[in-house]
């Protein structure tokens, strides 16, 4: 069995952080090229988590969402204006692109594909299987930005700028229920629970029903990115200063980690975190320990499967890197 070193070093673009020399970037070994309208126009990421972008405004695009099936053979990548692409990531393909949405979701065994239109696709025919109109209320800020499916597939869950969290039946697109005081959030592994979060609650519900089982106080952060444990003990919550790691049973805050604003957070396991804030991609250790970082990434935009595959999305056009598990092992001489 491989040290926990081996493992995260696995990931790719990791060097130790505690060698005396300055980290080398290892570069990906794949990088997807979505379809690209030419032009040279980027966004650069400013301190306080703003965007600053450059170039021929008509030529900008921008990755706004990813998400993996939890094998990572399939990747999902949503983009402004707005459009959604479909990968087989494990051939490096690019299957289907999908216009009118910049949110995109991809079910746990792959084979639904959400956009935040709302649409559900079938991943294998590429055909949809149900739509239901997004309805932001006259607030016309209030676009879908992230979705995910429930464990089992049977629910989507839509967040909306800020916007209390919407659930759908994955299988109809009808909509059945509204998670208030959450503004990001995720399901629990065993999938019978769904945790959400705000400036001012955590708030824990019951999928059953969705009824609110318990509330308890969070912030004053605002809340940007969020994750739950593979082993649904706790969640990762991002904010404009640190990710904060919060038990779900009681809300406690167990630990302060990054620095800045937080553009997303996973887990690699119940133990080990992935924070990126606008300085680094960095591991860390339940503990606070500081595993290893990268300064060099590029993108915002950061997204893990379930058995260890990352991507990270370039800083302009639609173009993705993609670091599997089998490819970096090779590269670091880890086999």
């Amino acid at each position: 069995m491989k040290s926990l070193a081996a493992t995260l070093l696995a990931m790719g673009i990791l060097t130790p952080f505690a060698c005396a020399q300055s980290p080398t970037l290892l570069n990906p070994t794949t990088i997807l090229h979505g379809p690209s309208l030419g032009g040279k126009a980027h966004v650069e990421i400013n301190p306080n988590g703003t965007f600053a972008a450059f170039g021929d405004p008509n030529q900008m695009v921008q990755l706004s969402s990813l998400s993996f099936s939890d094998d990572g053979a399939f990747l999902a990548a949503g983009s402004t204006p707005g459009s959604v692409d479909l990968w087989d990531a494990t051939h490096h393909k690019l299957l289907k692109s999908y216009e009118g949405s910049t949110a995109a979701a991809l079910s746990s065994d792959g084979k639904l594909l959400a956009t935040g239109e709302i649409s559900i696709i079938d991943v294998a025919s590429r055909k949809e299987i149900c739509k239901s109109r997004w309805d932001n209320k006259g607030k016309a800020e209030d676009i879908v930005d992230r979705m995910s499916f429930s464990p089992s597939d049977a629910y989507l869950a839509v967040n909306a700028n800020g916007s209390d969290i919407s659930i759908y039946d994955a299988k109809t697109c009808k909509f059945l229920a509204t998670l208030a005081d959450a503004r990001d959030g995720g399901f629990t592994p065993d999938g019978k629970q769904f945790i959400g979060a705000n400036y001012q609650k955590l708030t824990v519900w019951g999928v059953d029903g969705w009824k609110l089982l318990s509330t308890f106080p969070a912030g004053p952060d605002y809340t940007n990115s969020f994750a739950v444990s593979p082993d649904g003990q706790t969640v990762l919550i991002g904010g404009p200063n640190y990710a904060k790691l919060v038990r779900i049973s009681d809300g406690m805050v167990l630990r302060k980690l990054g620095t800045g604003w937080v553009l997303g957070v996973a887990y690699l396991t119940s133990d080990v975190l992935m924070v990126r804030d606008h300085n680094q991609l960095a591991f860390w250790s339940e503990d606070g320990k500081l595993l290893c970082s990268n300064t060099k990434v590029d993108g915002p935009n950061v997204a893990m499967s379930k058995n260890g595959v990352l991507a990270v999305g370039l800083g302009h056009q639609r173009d993705i890197s993609l670091w599997s598990d089998a490819e970096v092992r090779q590269a670091c001489h880890l086999n």
